[in-house]
């Protein structure tokens, strides 16, 4: 491990939080061909072959990383946040390196696009709350921002709703938001 150096290139104001950061890296070494790997190796993340640029979501933050070796990464609370998210980031880049040969490059091209409403359709609708959210329509967009899991909703444990957890956890295996654990 170890091969790829960044080097932070700038910090500018978040977008979407102007109390916080974003900032912007350069990554050195050959990260272009290694995208498609990235891109099948990260459940929920989008992969713009033609701009060469994947991105996903992290907890709060956005980030994005480009073939050129650029990394923006944003909802950052200072300069430190900012170097341990970088540290994360190429920690990750370098063990995907590293088992690339065990990585199918064009999974990611596999991934259904999932709506809300067609998890919805599938989730019991009865806004229970025993998943932390106050309506089934918010834990689906939860769901397929990558800030829930299914398992968290309790109905869907009990067995008269085997076959629709079946149904949910193939859409979520095809939209590439959850391992297939067959």
């Amino acid at each position: 491990m170890g091969s790829f150096k960044w080097a932070l290139v700038e910090t500018l104001p978040c977008i979407a939080d102007s109390r916080k950061i974003r900032a912007i890296y350069r990554i050195e070494g050959d990260i272009q061909s290694l995208l498609p790997y990235l891109a099948s190796d990260r459940l929920g993340s989008s992969y713009n072959e033609g701009a060469n640029v994947l991105s996903y979501k992290s907890k709060e933050r956005i980030i994005s990383i480009d073939g050129e070796g650029n990394v923006g990464i944003t909802q950052l609370t200072d300069l430190d946040e900012a170097e341990r998210v970088i540290k994360e980031v190429v920690d990750w880049i370098e063990d995907v390196k590293e088992r690339k040969n065990e990585i199918d490059p064009e999974e990611y091209k596999k991934r259904k696009k999932v709506g809300i409403i067609d998890l919805l359709r599938l989730l019991p609708r009865s806004n229970c709350g025993k998943c932390g959210f106050p309506t089934c329509m918010a834990f689906a967009v939860e769901i397929l921002e990558g800030r829930a899991q299914i398992e968290s909703c309790q109905p869907l444990s009990q067995e008269n709703y085997r076959s629709t957890r079946e149904k949910i956890d193939s859409l979520l295996i095809q939209a590439g938001l959850k391992r297939d654990k067959r």
